[in-house]
């Protein structure tokens, strides 16, 4: 599911709200997500949003942020050095863009996290222990198994657990379950 698509957040609310036997088991710690995430880089997701379909929520919102942010296909192109022709050729690129967008990439990065915390809060408002339990997984034990787990996540999960992430050096100021 695009997190950008304006059903995202109601979506995962109901199905997070299909699991209340779950949710109210006093046995139940948590719930698995995932396993062996590839996390990519700070600009990852941007890379893969600005080469999918025109039709996709994600790809629309970032056309409709970089116009916001350059006004104009000229002053984007001058400072990505690209050529595109108009925005709407920009809608419909499926190319990688240069390394001069790898700023902007980060930046929206950075923005797609606001829609896809949706989930997160969600689960934190009807179930506030198995969230604090999920805050000590993401924030203490995955930089403890992970080799070298990227920065970008690390310091990302403080917008979700209201954690403080210092560095490679794993410090924790455990704000959220004080």
């Amino acid at each position: 599911m695009d997190p950008f698509d304006p059903s995202f957040a109601e979506t995962m609310r109901m199905r997070l709200l299909a699991q209340k036997d779950q949710l109210d088991d006093p046995w139940c710690l948590g719930f698995f997500v995932d396993n062996e995430i590839k996390w990519g880089d700070t600009k990852s997701l941007a890379s893969f949003t600005i080469k999918a379909p025109t039709t996709q929520r994600a790809k629309i919102a970032m056309i409709n942020w970089l116009q916001k942010k350059y006004k104009t296909i000229t002053t984007l192109n001058n400072h990505w050095g690209t050529t595109f022709g108009s925005w709407k050729e920009l809608r419909a690129n499926r190319k990688k863009v240069p390394t001069a967008a790898n700023g902007d990439l980060t930046e929206f990065n950075k923005r797609s996290l606001k829609p896809i915390s949706a989930p997160y809060n969600a689960f934190s408002k009807r179930s506030p222990l198995k969230s604090s339990i999920l805050d000590v997984v993401l924030r203490v034990l995955m930089p403890m198994f992970s080799p070298s787990p990227p920065v970008i996540v690390m310091s990302s999960a403080t917008i979700f657990t209201g954690m403080i992430f210092s560095g490679s050096s794993y410090l924790l100021e455990l704000t959220s379950l004080l």
